[in-house]
């Protein structure tokens, strides 16, 4: 009866989301994913928005969540990917292979800026991805 009735309040407050098993495992499966992105070094981190995106969703709260930490964790993967270009290309400076007044390597500082542009972007978009996960574990347990 409890779960009934548990059951019908995350109804009301999710909509067509239901307390399947297959629900529930998928839940998991995101908030893993998105625990995973955050432990990760910035070497992992755009595999592990990979992963965010994989993770499979039939239940509308599910792919609600999906795509609210997807909306966050894209832009954070994509600055570090170009914190890693931008690391590489100074380091290629530093050895002689690149000189400082080339193009490539007076867009460094543009590539930063896009770089702090999208880290703000993916903090901003976090709350929303914690609210998702944070109402995925309390109605379906996870």
């Amino acid at each position: 009866m409890v779960t009934a009735r548990w059951c019908l309040l995350a109804l009301i407050a999710l909509g067509a989301s239901s307390c399947s098993p297959s629900a529930r495992t998928e839940a998991a499966s995101l908030v893993g994913a998105v625990d995973r992105f955050r432990d990760a070094s910035d070497a992992a981190k755009v595999e592990r928005a990979r992963a965010i995106a994989a993770v499979p969703c039939s239940d509308a709260s599910v792919c609600k969540a999906r795509r609210a930490c997807e909306d966050a964790v894209v832009p954070s993967a994509r600055a570090v990917e170009i914190k890693n270009l931008v690391a590489a290309r100074l380091a290629d400076i530093r050895a002689g292979r690149l000189t400082p007044d080339s193009p490539e390597a007076s867009s460094l500082p543009s590539a930063l800026g896009e770089a702090e542009r999208l880290l703000a972007e993916g903090r901003e978009k976090m709350p929303e991805c914690e609210r998702s996960l944070a109402e995925l574990r309390a109605v379906l347990g996870v």
